[in-house]
């Protein structure tokens, strides 16, 4: 039984407005998964800011990105706080998978609490963000 045309299109269109945020978290999640002895040799307390850092802006632009596809792909006037939430718990819940994936799989990596911590704290900024240019434009 050939598929619909309406459910191609559906399809086309989603990853038409969802692909740079797949890709980020594609790119998150490679990046997450490189063994250990791959990442760089700084002294530890130049790679531990620099590693929270980027786990704060990785999943920050995360929440971004799905967000502002998700607005996009429903053609909705007003940005929604129930969409905020689903974006919010999406992006925790992703990055929780893939610390813990880092953990039981990733050579040289291990589950951490302060990862995920910042990780969340990202994600919240980015709900944050989305929250102020929401207030600041009238969307």
């Amino acid at each position: 039984m050939p598929i619909p045309t309406k459910v191609i299109l559906a399809n086309k269109s989603f990853f038409k407005h969802f692909r740079w945020a797949i890709l980020w978290m594609l790119m998150v999640a490679v990046l997450m998964s490189l063994p250990g002895s791959s990442l760089s040799k700084y002294n530890w307390i130049d790679r531990l800011m620099l590693d929270k850092i980027a786990h704060f802006a990785a999943y920050a632009l995360m929440a971004v990105l799905l967000y502002l596809a998700y607005h996009q792909f429903k053609k909705r006037s007003k940005l929604s706080f129930r969409i905020f939430v689903l974006v919010f718990l999406i992006v925790a819940i992703y990055s929780s998978l893939l610390e813990i994936f880092q953990g039981l799989y990733v050579p040289n990596r291990t589950f951490d609490r302060w990862d995920l911590t910042v990780n969340l704290l990202g994600d919240a900024f980015g709900w944050f963000t989305l929250v102020c240019l929401k207030n600041f434009y009238h969307l």
